[in-house]
């Protein structure tokens, strides 16, 4: 259907030269809300920039979470061609179908510059196929596709150390431009070179303009104690907004296993708020034996939350917050 509408658009701007008054009239009659509408797609569809948190133009992730009326509303500017740009990308994120509605916007003659090329080539799923596409696009190239190039060779060669530093120097540099979507190529490239107090820095910087992969990052760094102390309530919060957004890796920190991080007096909270739970019968010992896992396994399945002691656990079970703060006790000693 979403589709459909698009080639609805397409044959709404018509053929260039080609009179036809019901089309005029029609023309006519919506120019204004067009230019409203072409307005907001403008100021929507731009190229994400920003600093400090401040953003200009919207991330993907944000177009994705668009209801349809919205973005319907921003196909119809088309009519308006500085708007075209946006409404185009807009109408590729909305519908995840970039390849398709790149082909319709080159066909229909929308397209500005190398913005169908890096959508058509950022849909291939093959990483050597989709780097040589992107370097093959004429011109200078634009932000996003820098990162898109940058972010493929990282992928290739996730484990050298002269591809991760060109990287992260691409990266900082459309950072230190503006292009605020590159804070979470940034933290992850950091993170590959163990610099993880610098992965936690834009982790947390690119969390602040919502980025899920940037947020499931900045929670597993905070289950790790970076940003002064442990914060389990904060990564589960984290981790759950990343997943809300689409991020897979926001559920790989939620079904995280911390156990690593528990002393006796944790596996007593466990036991004890089983026991109250009704599904053990004690009695606590800090031993947290077959039966107990068992029994948490039990909890866990009644409640569709992974296996073992995670975040999504330790919150159904109420200890989230007492679990954290015990383990801030501990820092030191777990820390190092």
């Amino acid at each position: 259907m979403q589709l459909v509408l698009l080639l609805l658009a397409a044959l709404w701007q018509g053929p260039t030269g080609i009179a036809d008054p019901g089309v005029a009239a029609a023309r006519a009659r919506f120019a204004a809300p067009i230019a409203t509408a072409a307005e907001h797609c403008r100021r929507d569809g731009e190229a994400p920039r920003g600093t400090g948190g401040f953003a200009f133009g919207r991330a993907d992730h944000q177009i994705a979470a668009y209801p349809a009326t919205r973005w319907l509303a921003c196909l119809a500017a088309v009519e308006v061609p500085q708007a075209r740009p946006a409404a185009v990308r807009i109408a590729a994120i909305a519908t995840n179908r970039p390849r398709t509605v790149a082909a319709l916007a080159e066909a229909a003659g929308w397209c500005d510059g190398e913005a169908c090329g890096v959508l058509r080539c950022g849909a291939i799923e093959h990483d050597g196929v989709r780097l040589a596409c992107l370097r093959r696009l004429p011109g200078p190239a634009s932000p996003e596709r820098r990162d898109l190039i940058a972010a493929a060779r990282v992928k290739r060669a996730a484990d050298d150390y002269a591809t991760l530093v060109a990287a992260r120097a691409t990266f900082a540099d459309l950072v230190a431009g503006g292009y605020y979507p590159a804070l979470a190529n940034l933290a992850l490239v950091e993170y590959r070179l163990t610099n993880l107090d610098e992965a936690y820095r834009f982790a947390e910087e690119g969390a602040s303009y919502g980025l899920p992969t940037a947020k499931a990052l900045a929670a597993y760094l905070k289950i790790e104690g970076f940003g002064g102390a442990w914060d389990l309530p904060g990564a589960a919060r984290l981790a759950a907004s990343a997943l809300a957004a689409g991020s897979r890796d926001g559920s790989a920190v939620l079904a995280l296993d911390v156990s690593y991080l528990f002393s006796p007096q944790h596996w007593r909270m466990v036991q004890e708020a089983l026991v109250a739970s009704r599904i053990h019968p004690g009695p606590v010992d800090g031993h947290f034996r077959e039966s107990w896992r068992d029994a948490l396994a039990v909890f866990a399945a009644g409640r569709g939350l992974p296996q073992g002691i995670t975040l999504a656990t330790l919150d159904a079970l109420g200890l989230l917050e007492e679990v954290n703060s015990t383990m801030r006790q501990q820092r030191v000693i777990r820390r190092y």
